[in-house]
């Protein structure tokens, strides 16, 4: 029996969308199957697949109405994984991952806080995706000549609220070598 015939498009694009982005895009049977290729992508099964906050996400870029009006949703997914937006009035930079749709962030020396001690930066946990691991990369460029950051040892604290603070020493052995973590 075929199964295109047994269930309508809403069941199919309903099935495809609780499995991965990386699977939706690459569904085989769309290939063979009209109506596959229509459930797959259908702005129903990418509907899903976007965080669900991204109209908040993409309505804060300088870009938004265009990418939310003009685009299907699987062509804004597709977007988002391979054009950073600018948010938050150009502070940081939103995209998604492309094989699991989460959610990554950049943010600018703009929408840092720094002090001649240390450099602070402050984010909402909720713009972040649940149950997912996260790293932080702290990337900058030794001046060649002054007397700003140091070569050395050099402390990283991360607190998070309720929680108590976590430090750690990581020490910078040449401009675009490796770091050591202790």
């Amino acid at each position: 029996m075929n199964i295109t015939a047994v269930l309508p498009e809403e069941c199919l694009s309903q099935i495809i969308s609780l499995t991965s982005p990386r699977d939706a895009a690459n569904c085989k049977v769309s290939v063979v199957s009209p109506l596959f290729k229509s459930a797959t992508d259908s702005d129903a099964v990418w509907e899903r697949l976007l965080p669900s906050d991204y109209h908040e996400i993409v309505s804060d870029s300088v870009s938004s109405s265009e990418l939310l009006v003009s685009l299907s949703k699987k062509d804004l997914y597709f977007h988002l994984c391979h054009n950073p937006i600018l948010i938050k009035k150009g502070t940081m930079s939103f995209a998604l991952d492309k094989e699991s749709g989460k959610k990554c962030y950049m943010f600018g020396v703009t929408g840092l806080y720094i002090t001649w001690r240390g450099i602070k930066v402050k984010i909402e946990t909720k713009i972040l995706s649940p149950k997912t691991t996260y790293g932080v990369y702290v990337v900058y460029k030794f001046p060649e000549f002054g007397d700003g950051l140091q070569r050395g040892p050099i402390q990283l604290s991360f607190c998070f609220e309720g929680r108590e603070q976590e430090k750690h020493t990581v020490f910078v052995t040449n401009m675009g070598g490796p770091i050591s973590r202790q």
